[in-house]
């Protein structure tokens, strides 16, 4: 899950609307501050994914349910910058697509944190260009040894 992303954390029998917020040592879910008010919403949700209703786990927000939720802002990192920039620091030489590929496959194996902004189609996602500058430094190190 990245930084800033909305679920539904099902715990205790009970569906809370929750965001993904950096804490010491990695994330935590922070629940929305109406997350009372969006329950049965969330429920419902839950209940169209065909989702079991008899164990905890984390599930998908709808956009609609996402745009309800409330939260306080979200801190983004100081040196925050785009996939793009990410990509031209890292991978100079690729294609634009092939470059935006690497990227979101140095994402998925979590060698790069992502802050999520927005919901839905105007979600933006941010790094932190010092993590990506010392992931550059840590292959620059592995290629000349």
């Amino acid at each position: 899950m990245d930084i800033g992303m909305i679920v539904i954390h099902f715990t205790g029998g009970k569906p809370v609307v929750s965001r993904c917020e950096e804490a010491p040592g990695g994330m935590s879910l922070v629940p929305a501050l109406n997350a009372a008010d969006l329950e049965a919403q969330a429920m419902r949700v839950m209940q169209g994914h065909g989702a079991p209703l008899d164990q905890d786990g984390v599930y998908l927000c709808t956009d609609q349910l996402q745009a309800a939720a409330q939260f306080g802002p979200l801190t983004l990192p100081p040196d925050a910058i785009t996939y793009g920039a990410a990509r031209l620091l890292l991978y100079p030489d690729a294609t634009p697509n092939a470059g935006w590929q690497k990227v979101n496959r140095d994402v998925k194996a979590k060698r790069l944190r992502v802050w999520r902004l927005g919901v839905g189609h105007d979600t933006r996602q941010y790094l932190s260009k010092a993590e990506v500058l010392r992931l550059l430094e840590e292959r620059s190190v592995s290629a000349t040894a």
